[in-house]
């Protein structure tokens, strides 16, 4: 394989990434045979949806979240493997831990880098070794992609890049994932949709007793895999509670397509943030979300972090409200007063639809980055797939 071949490193699973996917499948609608190389973890099967043009690979499944030292050593030579017998005219790189072996492939088969961060680490978080390699293959790469402008700007200077060769991509859903609209049944409980990793900072306690209160006016419907830190979280809303813990309704792991489906069978969509603090990624969650634009493009309004930049982003558009998630109170009375306007709330979800359809979707975000792509990928092509280079 030479040419339009495109090889994607990521130390973890491609399937629990939608923007590792829609990559993939953007450059795979334009002729490219693109192959993800997996690092699955026991428990955690979020598989990739089937694409002609996208190939999986995997290394041996580790026991949990850790990567060991001969998981990492299998990585690299699993990726220079592929790299001798594939010759990819591109090395995709994911997220720190992938720049070693995306380094190493490259030097293999004489490939041009792009790298694309969706994690990024806190100043002198990273061990010197690997912070070393993460800033000499963002440094080469013929592309830096980042999801949030703000965190471009703080990565861009931090690692001495070439500010021209930095893009900001959303991590909005490609115009192929939009579901079909579905009849939902307003008479029943408003249903409040949560999809991804579960983690006591994306789904607040105070959930619990803000639908408590409404007594029964709507539930929590959640799907998606518990992090390590958020170990048991699912139980935890479940006991707080207590008789009425069926409100909480875990629908467990499922794939891509799945959940989109599901987000679309639900009333409103979950988007929650810490109100201060965090890291560099939680500070930066506008544009990086991509739960928020996937309950949009599943027509969704949303539930938003009373933020300045969720605000704007959501609010002020008219896609939906913002509070403040450490207040059941708040979280309360959101909920109530969308629940007794099920009309706002299809007006509000349709308008949301309407603009991921238009602008907000990979295929646009993608666009400039997929030109960089086929310039360093010896030689120019031509869209033959749908929405390829709207």
């Amino acid at each position: 394989m030479s040419g339009r071949t495109i090889l994607f490193l990521q130390v973890t699973e491609p399937g629990a990434y939608p923007p590792i996917m829609n990559a993939a499948f953007c450059l795979a609608d334009r002729g490219w045979q693109a192959t993800l190389l997996a690092a699955p973890i026991a428990g955690l099967d979020t598989p990739v949806p089937v694409h002609p043009g996208v190939t999986v690979r995997a290394i041996a499944t580790r026991p949990s979240h850790v990567i060991r030292p001969a998981d990492y050593l299998r990585y690299h030579l699993a990726a220079a493997r592929l790299a001798l017998t594939q010759r990819p005219a591109v090395i995709y790189a994911s997220d720190p831990l992938a720049a070693s072996p995306a380094r190493l492939a490259a030097r293999l088969a004489g490939a041009a880098i792009v790298y694309h961060e969706h994690d990024s680490p806190a100043a002198g978080a990273l061990r010197p070794w690997f912070a070393a390699r993460r800033q000499s293959v963002a440094r080469r790469a013929a592309a830096v992609v980042l999801p949030n402008a703000a965190r471009a700007a703080v990565v861009t200077a931090g690692l001495g890049l070439d500010p021209a060769r930095v893009h900001t991509v959303w991590n909005v859903p490609r115009l192929a994932e939009l579901p079909v609209p579905t009849h939902r049944d307003r008479s029943g409980p408003l249903v409040l949709y949560y999809h991804g990793s579960i983690t006591p900072d994306r789904l607040p306690e105070t959930l619990m007793p803000a639908l408590v209160s409404l007594d029964g006016a709507a539930v929590l419907r959640i799907v998606g895999y518990e992090t390590p830190s958020g170990t048991g979280h699912v139980r935890r809303l479940q006991s707080l509670a207590g008789a009425m813990g069926s409100l909480v309704d875990y629908r467990g792991i499922v794939g891509r397509d799945e959940a989109m489906a599901q987000a679309a069978a639900a009333d409103v969509g979950l988007a929650l943030v810490p109100t201060e603090g965090g890291d560099i990624n939680l500070a930066n969650m506008a544009g990086a979300s991509n739960k928020a634009f996937d309950y949009m493009a599943a027509g969704l309004p949303l539930i938003v972090t009373d933020r300045p930049e969720w605000r704007s982003l959501v609010v002020e558009p008219g896609y939906g409200v913002a509070v403040d998630p450490r207040r059941a109170d708040a979280i309360a009375g959101a909920v109530r007063r969308l629940a007794a306007d099920r009309e706002g709330v299809r007006a509000m979800g349709e308008a949301a639809r309407a603009r991921i359809a238009a602008e907000w979707h990979y295929e646009r975000q993608f666009a400039p980055v997929i030109e960089v792509i086929e310039r360093v990928g010896r030689g120019p092509s031509q869209p033959s797939g749908p929405g390829a280079g709207a």
